[in-house]
């Protein structure tokens, strides 16, 4: 429900977390892609409305 919201007001969800974490292997999981890496190191997870 909350992504049904949210995609009605923009059409994608990013986030970043940290390499090899158990966050990242979580969104992975839930069809989060990957697109990039943050200067920090981090990685920047995509979700779109299709997922």
């Amino acid at each position: 429900m909350l992504l049904a919201w949210y995609f009605e007001r923009a059409p994608v969800l990013r986030l970043t977390t940290g390499p090899n974490t158990r966050a990242e292997a979580f969104y992975r999981k839930a069809g989060y892609k990957e697109t990039g890496t943050t200067p920090s190191g981090e990685v920047i997870l995509e979700l779109g409305r299709s997922a």
